[in-house]
Protein backbone atom coordinates (compact mmCIF):
# COMPACT_ATOMS: atom_id res chain seq x y z
CA UNK A 1 0.00 0.00 0.00
CA UNK A 2 1.39 3.18 -0.65
CA UNK A 3 1.71 6.23 1.88
CA UNK A 4 -0.53 8.22 -0.98
CA UNK A 5 -4.25 9.38 0.63
CA UNK A 6 -7.18 9.95 -1.81
CA UNK A 7 -7.79 14.25 -2.32
CA UNK A 8 -11.53 12.97 -2.00
CA UNK A 9 -11.97 10.60 0.75
CA UNK A 10 -8.45 10.30 2.91
CA UNK A 11 -8.24 6.65 2.51
CA UNK A 12 -5.01 5.16 1.45
CA UNK A 13 -4.67 4.68 -2.63
CA UNK A 14 -2.75 2.01 -4.17
CA UNK A 15 -0.67 1.88 -7.29
CA UNK A 16 -1.14 -0.51 -10.61
CA UNK A 17 1.24 -3.89 -9.91
CA UNK A 18 0.66 -3.47 -6.06
CA UNK A 19 -1.23 -7.04 -5.70
CA UNK A 20 -0.24 -7.56 -2.19
CA UNK A 21 -2.32 -5.35 -0.04
CA UNK A 22 -3.25 -5.39 3.35
CA UNK A 23 -6.18 -7.34 2.01
CA UNK A 24 -4.72 -10.84 1.39
CA UNK A 25 -7.66 -12.53 1.94
CA UNK A 26 -8.74 -10.85 -1.19
CA UNK A 27 -5.67 -12.36 -2.84
CA UNK A 28 -7.10 -15.71 -2.23
CA UNK A 29 -9.85 -15.44 -3.32
CA UNK A 30 -9.36 -16.25 -6.89
CA UNK A 31 -12.18 -15.23 -9.28
CA UNK A 32 -13.94 -12.88 -7.37
CA UNK A 33 -15.23 -10.86 -9.44
CA UNK A 34 -16.64 -8.35 -7.24
CA UNK A 35 -13.40 -8.19 -4.96
CA UNK A 36 -11.43 -7.11 -8.17
CA UNK A 37 -13.99 -4.42 -9.44
CA UNK A 38 -13.30 -3.10 -5.77
CA UNK A 39 -9.48 -2.83 -6.06
CA UNK A 40 -9.70 -1.39 -9.70
CA UNK A 41 -11.74 1.39 -8.06
CA UNK A 42 -9.26 1.70 -5.42
CA UNK A 43 -6.25 2.63 -8.09
CA UNK A 44 -4.47 5.42 -8.08
CA UNK A 45 -5.29 8.31 -10.12
CA UNK A 46 -4.69 11.89 -10.92
CA UNK A 47 -7.18 13.88 -11.18
CA UNK A 48 -8.00 17.57 -12.64
CA UNK A 49 -8.88 19.80 -9.95
CA UNK A 50 -9.87 22.42 -13.12
CA UNK A 51 -11.46 19.75 -15.86
CA UNK A 52 -8.96 20.13 -18.98
CA UNK A 53 -12.49 20.72 -20.91
CA UNK A 54 -12.87 23.62 -18.11
CA UNK A 55 -9.48 25.26 -19.41
CA UNK A 56 -8.02 23.41 -16.44
CA UNK A 57 -4.01 22.59 -17.40
CA UNK A 58 -1.72 19.93 -16.80
CA UNK A 59 0.18 22.06 -14.30
CA UNK A 60 1.13 20.36 -11.09
CA UNK A 61 -1.00 22.96 -9.21
CA UNK A 62 -4.02 21.76 -10.73
CA UNK A 63 -3.37 18.09 -10.33
CA UNK A 64 -4.27 15.70 -7.45
CA UNK A 65 -3.99 11.96 -6.63
CA UNK A 66 -7.56 10.32 -5.69
CA UNK A 67 -8.82 7.14 -5.93
CA UNK A 68 -10.13 5.20 -9.55
CA UNK A 69 -13.72 5.96 -8.53
CA UNK A 70 -13.32 9.13 -6.59
CA UNK A 71 -11.86 10.54 -9.77
CA UNK A 72 -14.41 8.93 -12.03
CA UNK A 73 -17.70 9.89 -10.23
CA UNK A 74 -17.20 13.51 -9.53
CA UNK A 75 -18.40 14.08 -12.54
CA UNK A 76 -19.84 17.55 -12.49
CA UNK A 77 -20.12 18.70 -9.52
CA UNK A 78 -17.44 20.84 -8.02
CA UNK A 79 -14.70 19.77 -6.29
CA UNK A 80 -15.92 20.62 -2.60
CA UNK A 81 -19.56 19.17 -3.08
CA UNK A 82 -17.78 15.87 -4.74
CA UNK A 83 -15.25 15.78 -1.53
CA UNK A 84 -18.63 16.17 0.96
CA UNK A 85 -20.30 13.95 -1.15
CA UNK A 86 -17.73 11.20 -0.98
CA UNK A 87 -16.53 11.60 2.48
CA UNK A 88 -20.66 11.09 3.37
CA UNK A 89 -19.55 7.47 1.36
CA UNK A 90 -16.72 6.82 3.26
CA UNK A 91 -18.73 7.41 7.09
CA UNK A 92 -21.82 5.62 5.36
CA UNK A 93 -19.99 2.11 4.96
CA UNK A 94 -20.09 2.55 1.49
CA UNK A 95 -16.70 4.09 -0.62
CA UNK A 96 -15.22 0.64 -2.50
CA UNK A 97 -12.66 0.89 0.30
CA UNK A 98 -14.64 0.45 2.93
CA UNK A 99 -16.69 -2.35 1.22
CA UNK A 100 -13.76 -4.09 0.65
CA UNK A 101 -12.77 -4.15 3.98
CA UNK A 102 -15.86 -5.23 4.93
CA UNK A 103 -15.51 -8.32 2.86
CA UNK A 104 -11.91 -9.53 3.43
CA UNK A 105 -11.83 -8.99 7.06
Amino acid sequence: MTNELCFYCDLPMRKRGQEKMIFKNALSTNGNENIKRLLRYCLMTKEHLVKKEDGGSNHKSNIVYAHAYCNSSRLDRTVENHKEIIMAMVSGGYHPLTQLKRITE
